[in-house]
């Protein structure tokens, strides 16, 4: 029979390569270890920035809110309140933007790594931030009985809070794109030394695994073939020694048969001990091998558990991208104070949106805006941020109330601030504008929209005011313009606008829901209190949504006159 014992110069290879697998191995995942907790730790401190970069803009629109208050104050008392107000948020307002330039030791914000495109937008912006800094502090300093003496201090303020905001969401854009590409690297190099662990993991059960599992094979085989042998050869001596009782004579003939045959059984014994030593090694080798699969399905919970910890991190700073976002939109208070009988149906796809909507009334005309802007989640929320922030600046400060003329500057304002002029970027927003202004007995509503419409009930039934086939942002034909319609409403006529999130939402069988069956329900619970037609439409969406996904943000108001 041939000999299946292991060549020592064999096992001696199998055992270095085995070892240097290992060695491999731990090196790759002690790195990738490293490099995962080396990058969470900095995409932690990029989430801090951007959330602090993202605060200081609110930051300076209520300095300029609480200094408007403030010169619009008639007591001492609500002057020194709107005062401490203004002191608080000056206050922070340097502190952070400190932060963003020099970082802090007690937050455990180490100082920034600014990329040059950053730092030059620091440096374009330092101007601003100093006059609103100078401008602020100046107006802490006065009394109530100098208020107006001081207005030049306004202006600076107002003058001024356009570029900061211009130049800080620039600043917030930078930061959120090199946030990104840190988490794409991070991707890569997992991908990469994950592809190599497995990769060694493969080779190791190839050229050693496989080898020590077919020699032991081979061992069982040859123990069982020997004991078959063993148990025939005890049969024979069993029958000699029957023959040797019957016969002295045939005993003394076949002693030498016997010792013979004692000898072989003796070889035989050894070669039993020899083959149970090798299967005891071979089993030590099992054990080895156990524990070398058990520390890398060990290595590999450990990589598990630190993606779940950095997906719960973006999610922590998604959330809180989502609160900076529910800021800008208007309180109830103030839409029950400006509005009345209501309902707002808001649903973000993702955790943000990229619809919003925005209400202010000023000289004696109600303005109300609903926007549908591109994409959703995170992009979609950065261009709400942008769109409100242009909004306050077009209607507040520049006073711009006709909705046409209110679209034409928006469009020009989002070109600019995001440099489509030479860049590659379409993004903008689909958005209806309404002013509504009250008469005698009656009231007069100015409607103008970007690829957007609005529908109106009264008491001759539902009609349809179609906006412009001309959205905000992104190349536009220029001969196309903005145009307003104008109709007299009396008082409980109601008013339809939003998105087309909810005109676009597909059932399981991919059908849209559909203007048509909007108007429907619109027929059918015109006469309804709001908050009830509210209902209704919710639970036709969640009927017509039923075992499907949400495709997009839905934005749906109802406002009754």
């Amino acid at each position: 029979m041939k000999d299946q014992t292991i060549n020592p110069q064999k096992k001696y290879a199998l055992g270095n390569t085995y070892i240097i697998a290992l060695t491999l191995i731990a090196l790759f995942s002690i790195g990738s270890q490293i490099t995962i907790q080396y990058f969470l730790k900095g995409q932690d401190t990029d989430a801090r920035i951007i959330n602090i970069a993202g605060r200081q803009r609110m930051l300076s629109q209520k300095i300029t809110k609480h200094t408007l208050l403030l010169f619009q104050s008639e007591t001492p008392i609500k002057f020194q309140a709107q005062k401490e107000f203004l002191m608080n948020s000056l206050k922070l307002w340097q502190t952070s933007h400190k932060v963003l330039l020099d970082g802090n030791d007690e937050l455990e914000i180490p100082e920034p790594t600014l990329s040059q495109t950053v730092q030059n937008l620091f440096s374009e912006m330092k101007p601003f931030q100093k006059k609103i800094a100078t401008a602020g502090n100046s107006i802490l300093s006065i009394d109530f009985k100098d208020i107006n003496q001081h207005k030049n201090l306004l202006r600076t303020i107002t003058d001024n809070e356009a570029n900061y905001l211009k130049l800080m969401n620039d600043i917030v854009f930078h930061f959120e794109a090199e946030s990104k590409a840190k988490i794409e690297r991070l991707k890569t190099i997992e991908v990469i030394l994950m592809t190599l662990t497995l990769l060694l993991l493969a080779l190791e059960a190839i050229f050693i695994f496989r080898p020590i599992t077919r020699n032991i094979k081979s061992f069982i085989k040859e123990i069982q073939i020997k004991n078959k042998n063993l148990s025939e050869t005890q049969r024979n001596l069993q029958i000699n020694l029957e023959e040797l009782q019957t016969s002295e004579e045939k005993l003394l003939q076949n002693q030498e048969e016997i010792a013979a045959q004692r000898d072989f059984l003796n070889s035989k014994i050894k070669q039993l001990d020899i083959t149970n030593k090798k299967l005891e090694s071979g089993e030590q080798i099992l054990k080895k091998l156990n524990q070398s699969l058990t520390a890398s399905k060990d290595e590999l919970e450990q990589k598990n558990n630190d993606l779940i910890r950095s997906n719960r991190q973006i999610s922590l700073s998604i959330n809180s991208a989502k609160t900076i976002q529910e800021a800008i939109l208007p309180d109830e208070d103030i839409f029950q104070e400006l509005v009345g009988e209501y309902f707002i149906i808001n649903r973000p796809k993702d955790v943000v949106s990229g619809d919003f909507y925005w209400l202010a009334k000023i000289e004696g005309k109600l303005i109300l805006v609903a926007a549908d802007c591109t994409g959703h989640g995170v992009p979609g929320a950065f261009m709400t941020l942008i769109g409100a922030s242009l909004l306050d600046k077009i209607i507040r400060l520049e006073k711009l109330l006709c909705p046409d003329l209110i679209l034409e500057a928006l469009h020009l304002e989002v070109s600019f601030a995001l440099k489509q002029s030479y860049s590659e970027n379409n993004y903008g927003m689909d958005i209806s504008i309404i002013s509504l202004e009250e008469q005698v007995n009656q009231y007069k509503l100015i409607f103008a929209g970007a690829k957007n419409n609005l529908l109106i009930w009264t008491k001759n039934g539902l009609k349809e005011l179609k906006g412009s086939r001309k959205a905000i942002g992104g190349i536009q034909n220029k001969n196309k313009k903005f145009e307003n319609k104008e109709i007299i409403l009396e008082q409980g006529d109601l008013i339809y606008l939003g998105s087309d999130g909810l005109e676009d939402q597909n059932n399981i069988k991919r059908k849209k829901f559909g203007k048509n069956r909007i108007k429907e329900i619109i027929n059918k619970v015109h006469d309804l209190p709001l908050k009830e037609q509210q209902k209704r439409f919710d639970l036709a969406l969640a009927k017509h949504m039923q075992d499907t996904n949400q495709r997009d943000d839905i934005l749906w108001m109802g406002i009754k006159l």
